[in-house]
């Protein structure tokens, strides 16, 4: 029986892929969740690593 299991068939790897295409459409789903109902955060983010690293380049060039 292990050895079935082991060497797979076409069912299985459909099972495996539908899980797969499941666990992408939830991951796809939550990022468009933080990002509708959290914009000021992840604003407020970049823009403080833009400026910082902006800030560091005109420092050392000048």
């Amino acid at each position: 029986m292990p050895l079935k299991v082991l060497k797979g068939k076409k069912g299985d790897m459909s099972v495996f892929g539908v899980l797969a295409l499941i666990i992408l459409i939830i991951l796809v789903a939550l990022f468009l969740f933080i990002l509708n109902n959290f914009p000021e955060l992840i604003n407020s983010t970049l823009n403080n690593t833009l400026n910082n690293t902006f800030n560091s380049t005109i420092n050392t060039t000048v």
